[in-house]
């Protein structure tokens, strides 16, 4: 009869439920609802039960993966998840990133060949968005690259070099953008930054 009367009590007291608030949004557990700045956030339930799971463990996580991930969440969308992200980590820590490269000789294929990539990126709109969401501090590595170790993988490295050469010549002389990743999937590696007090 106690914890009836308690929680009775709680809900009286607070009767919009539990609120998390994480940086500038506003989770209302009970409702279902984020708010960023006074306006609703409208998600889907999955996003919902990820974006609450994050703020309510703001600061508590010291390394975050998404590998193949970003390219699936909608760019109205993309920047409140990597703040609740960037909140969810504790200083200094990481969030691992790897996406497929849309500036990639065949990028397009990668994008286009998963009906549920909403998203594509190259290094230049990765970092925005990162920026956006807070991350000041990054840097982008191409993936799929291994080392030497038999005869056809020297082969393999020395023709995708000698074809990314190429590539980028072409670009140079049509003055097109020249990216300094061509491979397939490139990931970035960024940093919560502690400011100094």
């Amino acid at each position: 009869r106690i914890r009836v009367a308690l929680r009775l009590a709680a809900a009286k007291a607070d009767p919009a439920g539990p609120v998390v608030t994480s940086g500038e949004l506003r989770v209302h557990l009970a409702d279902r609802q984020v708010h960023r700045d006074g306006q609703e956030i409208h998600l889907t339930p999955i996003e919902f039960n990820l974006l609450a799971y994050l703020a309510k463990n703001a600061g508590k996580f010291a390394l975050i993966t998404l590998l193949d991930v970003l390219e699936h969440i909608p760019s109205h969308k993309c920047i409140e998840f990597l703040k609740a992200i960037h909140t969810a980590l504790m200083p200094d820590g990481l969030v691992i990133i790897q996406v497929p490269n849309l500036q990639s000789p065949d990028g397009y294929l990668h994008m286009y060949n998963d009906i549920t990539h909403a998203v594509g990126y190259v290094e230049h709109s990765l970092g925005q968005v990162l920026q956006a969401a807070g991350f000041n501090v990054f840097e982008f590595r191409g993936f799929e690259e291994r080392p030497p170790v038999k005869l056809r993988h020297y082969v393999a490295n020395t023709i995708r070099s000698s074809y990314y050469a190429w590539v980028r010549f072409r670009r140079k002389i049509t003055k097109n953008l020249n990216p300094g990743i061509l491979n397939p999937v490139f990931f970035a590696v960024c940093r919560k930054q502690v400011r100094p007090d």
